[in-house]
């Protein structure tokens, strides 16, 4: 495979527009189109006529015993294990971006926002708007019985 220049040579690169004072260039000189309409290209690599006759597996060292942790004591601490604070804040800060300052967001609403998500995800109901729905006294709440979904 050649190497790529230091400044992209408009024969063999194709420009694709960002804005109007960015331009990112992508080789081609190696690779097909995909379709016809379509601007996306695969590289032409041959396909490979050898293959290895040895497996060497990577070393790993004496299996350890097992030590099991304790729980956190809070469903939130759990939860705040798998999705830190400091993401949180990034996300949060992410979205905040180029925002007025009273339509920013906290973290504490990203983690309900998630919580959310996750609600919905494993509480389905027949339409998303359903989840917001409060029963009526003349019509009472109905029961749905979910089976149990693969993961």
């Amino acid at each position: 495979m050649a190497s790529i220049p230091p400044f992209p040579d408009p024969a063999i690169a194709a420009p694709f527009e960002i804005s109007e004072d960015v331009e990112l260039y992508t080789r081609v000189d190696e690779a097909q189109r995909e379709q016809p309409v379509d601007c996306t290209y695969r590289p032409d690599i041959p396909e490979a006529d050898e293959r290895g006759t040895r497996f060497q597996p990577f070393l790993i060292g004496p299996p350890r015993k097992p030590h099991i942790m304790q729980l956190p004591s809070t469903p939130l601490s759990l939860f705040q294990a798998f999705v830190p604070l400091y993401l949180a804040n990034l996300w949060a800060s992410y979205t905040n971006y180029n925002l007025p300052a009273d339509q920013a967001i906290t973290s504490n609403q990203v983690y309900l926002l998630l919580g959310i998500l996750i609600y919905m995800g494993n509480h389905t109901e027949k339409r998303v708007r359903d989840h917001w729905s409060t029963s009526k006294p003349a019509n009472p709440p109905y029961c749905t019985i979910h089976e149990p979904r693969d993961l």
